[in-house]
């Protein structure tokens, strides 16, 4: 079971239990929130515009996108899985330059790729 699948698997387990208490928004968004992992509240931190504090409904909704985006994000990343392996080892070409843009394998490729477009917009806009 893929992280994605198990964020979403998370939330229908969630809504179950939290059904059953008899309690208000407020309280049902405060345990919501307590169950966030941290790859979550990470991307939250990085929401201009958040649902208001006992909008639990809206809460949901905003793990259920987080989730489905995070699921696709690690499927686009994720190595095709063929029988052979990429070599992991880095390669210097022509003369021992680093920064040789053949060298780089495809997993230095792959790992540029991970980088969260929230991370890379903060950090453009406060150099």
């Amino acid at each position: 079971m893929t992280k994605g699948k198990k964020r979403l698997d998370f939330e229908d387990r969630f809504t179950t239990l939290i059904d059953r208490c008899d309690l208000d928004d407020s309280m049902k968004t405060h345990y919501l929130k307590m169950k966030f992992t941290d790859e979550v509240r990470n991307i939250i931190a990085y929401q201009q515009e958040l649902p208001a504090p006992n909008d639990y409904d809206k809460w949901l909704a905003l793990h259920r996108k987080l989730a489905t985006n995070l699921e696709e994000r690690d499927c686009a990343t994720r190595p095709p899985s063929g029988g052979g392996s990429a070599s992991t080892e880095r390669t210097v070409s022509q003369g021992g330059n680093a920064m040789d843009l053949d060298a780089m394998s495809a997993l230095d490729v792959s790992l540029a790729r991970m980088i969260d477009k929230a991370v890379i917009d903060y950090r453009v806009q406060n150099n």
